[in-house]
C-alpha cells in the first residue's frame, strides 16, 4: 500500500488471530483503507467490538432474508407470490436454503446445523454452561412459546414441575445470551397510561421461522404466533 489508491481489506474470522485489533487500528490510522471485519460470536460478540477498535466504525448485523429479499432470491420462479410466501414461512429465510432447491426436510437439516453451531459454540462454550440438557430445555421452552407473554418466573416454575431446579437469574442470563447470539429478539410491553416500558411479561420472537421448525417440526397452527 505505497500509493494513494484506496485499498479494500476483508478479514474473515478475525478473532482467531491474536492482536488483530492492533493491525486493524494501525491500518485505519496510517493507510487509505476500507476495512470489513467478520467474526464468530463464539469469541467476540457484536457489543464488544468497541473495546477493540478505536475511532469510528459501523456495525452491520446480518439477518436472515426478509420476504422482499426472499422474492429477489426467487426471481424467475414459476411460483406465485402467495406460493412463495407459504414457502418462506415453512422454510425460513436463510440464504443457503433460499438459493437451493431443497425439500422441506433437507432445509430443516441445514438450519438445524446452524442452530446447533450457535447454541454449542456461541453460547454453551463461550459461557461455560455445564448443564447443557437444562439449558437446552429452557431454549426449547422459549421456542415453544414464541409470541406469547411469559416471565422468567414462569420458566422456573415450569422446570420445577419437571423436577428441575434453576434460578431466575440463570434464566435471565440464558435469555440475554440468546439475544446476543441473534437467536431471539425481545419485544417489550409498553404501558400507555404510565408511558413506560414494562419489565415483566415480555415476548420473544425467533430470528427465523425455521429455527423452531427444524427442532420441533412444522405446525401450521403456530404460524400466527410466529408472525
Amino acid at each position: 500500500m505505497k500509493d494513494n489508491e484506496c485499498y479494500y481489506l476483508l478479514l474473515d474470522e478475525v478473532q482467531e488471530i491474536a492482536g488483530w485489533e492492533k493491525a486493524v487500528n494501525s491500518l485505519l490510522e496510517n493507510a487509505n483503507t476500507d476495512i470489513y471485519v467478520a467474526w464468530s460470536n463464539s469469541k467476540l460478540m457484536s457489543g464488544e467490538i468497541s473495546t477493540y477498535l478505536t475511532g469510528r466504525y459501523i456495525s452491520i448485523p446480518v439477518y436472515p432474508l426478509s420476504f422482499s429479499e426472499y422474492l429477489a432470491f426467487k426471481k424467475g420462479s414459476h411460483f406465485s407470490e402467495k406460493e412463495l410466501l407459504n414457502e418462506y414461512i415453512r422454510m425460513g429465510g436463510f440464504p443457503m436454503v433460499a438459493l437451493g432447491n431443497f425439500t422441506q426436510q433437507s432445509a430443516y437439516q441445514i438450519v438445524e446445523g446452524i442452530y446447533t453451531s450457535v447454541i454449542t459454540n456461541d453460547i454453551t462454550k463461550r459461557h461455560n454452561i455445564t448443564n447443557y440438557d437444562l439449558f437446552n430445555r429452557v431454549v426449547k421452552y422459549i421456542v415453544e412459546n414464541v409470541g406469547k407473554t411469559f416471565s422468567s418466573n414462569a420458566i422456573v416454575k415450569f422446570l420445577k414441575n419437571e423436577g428441575r431446579s434453576l434460578s431466575v437469574k440463570a434464566v435471565y442470563n440464558y435469555l440475554e445470551w440468546l439475544e446476543k447470539a441473534f437467536v431471539i429478539y425481545r419485544c417489550q410491553r409498553y404501558d400507555f397510561q404510565g408511558k413506560s416500558v414494562l419489565k415483566t411479561q415480555e415476548k420473544f420472537y425467533l430470528a427465523d421461522f425455521a429455527l423452531k421448525y427444524c427442532i420441533m417440526g412444522f405446525n401450521p397452527k403456530s404460524i400466527a404466533s410466529m408472525l
